[in-house]
């Protein structure tokens, strides 16, 4: 290696080891491996800059063509979120009557209604909004009129993939500052009961925060890495 090459940066000579970078990072992945979903909550509200600070992680996620499809609406009052529990209820409830008879249906029903409304016990709940954008590549096949382009935009779905990407950053940041927190989609079932509730027009999910009730260290067991990599070398 030449003196010009040396005094790049990124050269090999300015590169920490492996392990080095893996002993440096431990915190992070700490961090990774900390997060669990939480269903039962403690009625402590956070403070709202702990709430921000996660909702600040959110908003570093990547987007599709940095597009940042995200909106956070925080919901702290108790009688909207009683409100909301009660839309959901309703919901379900509906979907169970016309299931009625079903026999998996029945077995599961008290596992539905408690499932979907676990949002209830957290001091705060956040709904994460995302508004839809076209796909560049997609875009140009359908002007060009190509049957290619069918299903094509839906197979992609960027403003979902870049939504997901932010409330998984929610997450982590939530747990980094000592909140816990829960992805949901159940209540999606009520999404227009809902809509109409939060004043909202965008597909949405929930995300229950506080501070986790009880704290469980082990976790769901995890595939090894050998069981969900694979290589092309």
């Amino acid at each position: 290696m030449n003196t010009e090459e040396a005094a790049r940066p990124g050269a090999s000579c300015d590169r920490q080891s492996p392990q080095q970078l893996i002993d440096a990072a431990a915190p992070v992945f700490a961090v990774l491996a900390g997060r669990r979903s939480v269903r039962q909550f403690s009625p402590e509200i956070p403070p709202r800059e702990l709430v921000l600070r996660a909702i600040e992680a959110a908003t570093h996620a990547p987007s599709g063509m940095n597009k940042q499809p995200w909106r956070f609406v925080v919901i702290a009052n108790a009688g909207v979120k009683t409100e909301m529990v009660a839309r959901v209820s309703r919901e379900i409830e509906t979907i169970l009557a016309l299931l009625a008879g079903d026999e998996y249906a029945d077995r599961v029903a008290d596992y539905l209604r408690n499932y979907a409304t676990l949002f209830r016990s957290a001091p705060v709940v956040i709904a994460v909004l995302y508004r839809e954008y076209g796909q560049v590549i997609a875009s140009l096949l359908e002007r060009s009129n190509l049957a290619y382009a069918d299903n094509q935009e839906e197979a992609a779905n960027p403003a979902m993939q870049s939504v997901s990407a932010a409330i998984q950053n929610l997450q982590l940041g939530a747990h980094a500052v000592g909140l816990a927190t829960c992805w949901m989609t159940a209540p999606l079932f009520a999404r227009r009961q809902l809509h109409a509730l939060l004043d909202v027009e965008e597909p949405w999910q929930l995300a229950p925060i506080g501070y986790a009730a009880s704290v469980n260290n082990n976790g769901p067991r995890r595939l090894r890495l050998d069981r969900v990599v694979r290589f092309i070398e």
